[in-house]
């Protein structure tokens, strides 16, 4: 079953995501055209995945983020979790989106890592 919010009803908190995104990619085409729909998606369930369209070339453009149950799991997948800057697992997008939300405004104001151009 895919659960997904398409541009509405939460269309603030989905630019704002995307938002969060791009200011962390410094190439163009890693970053969202925030004018344009975006849709936040459901992979397998295992990924939530936040699609649009390439601010550079027009083309699709999608990012994703690991999702996790860590119900009876060790403390240390959390961490993990944590480290790879994912979420507990959802099949709600609305909790997915408020989950995003929060990894990517914690990112957002951690110290800057290198650049996509500098990474090796």
């Amino acid at each position: 079953m895919a659960t997904s919010i398409d541009y509405h009803p939460r269309a603030d908190d989905l630019l704002e995501l995307a938002r969060l995104c791009n200011a962390r990619h410094a190439r163009p085409d890693s970053q969202f055209d925030v004018t344009r729909p975006l849709r936040l998606t459901c992979v397998d369930g295992h990924y939530w995945m936040l699609a649009g369209t390439s601010l550079a070339n027009n083309f699709r453009f999608n990012l994703q983020w690991v999702s996790v149950r860590l119900e009876g799991q060790p403390e240390r997948y959390r961490k993990e979790l944590e480290r790879c800057h994912g979420i507990e697992a959802t099949a709600s997008a609305e909790v997915a989106l408020d989950r995003l939300l929060a990894v990517e405004r914690k990112r957002a104001t951690e110290a800057p890592e290198a650049s996509d151009e500098e990474k090796p």
